[in-house]
């Protein structure tokens, strides 16, 4: 079922991608929101390079996003501590809100506000 859904969303892409400008996403998750950090959207590409905080941890990765409409779907991948992940969402004008998947688990609750960047 997974590839079925990633090859129709792949078709979208063409569209967002290029309608989207380059954007900062301040980006909270986590339970409890103990997870906080800045995703950098390069618009054209669809790609983001993901960076997250947790206390004294810091966590980089690669992202890349779908977006049809108002859902938004990342990939993070190459999550510098392995653990990558799957993000759902929904965009309601500059704030997004959604649910993540991890190789170590979830659902997790996650919301992100964009900025121009």
């Amino acid at each position: 079922m997974r590839p079925v859904r990633t090859t129709i969303c792949a078709a979208a892409l063409l569209c967002a991608a290029s309608q989207a400008p380059a954007e900062r996403w301040i980006v909270t998750e986590g339970q409890r929101g103990e997870w906080t950090g800045r995703w950098h959207l390069h618009a054209s590409s669809g790609e983001f390079r993901i960076h997250f905080r947790q206390g004294s941890t810091d966590v980089s990765a690669d992202g890349f996003y779908i977006r049809s409409g108002n859902v938004i779907s990342i990939a993070r991948t190459r999550s510098s501590d392995g653990n990558d992940c799957h993000y759902m969402g929904t965009i309601a004008g500059r704030a997004v809100t959604g649910t993540s998947y991890c190789s170590s688990g979830g659902p997790n609750r996650w919301t992100a506000v964009i900025t121009d960047d």
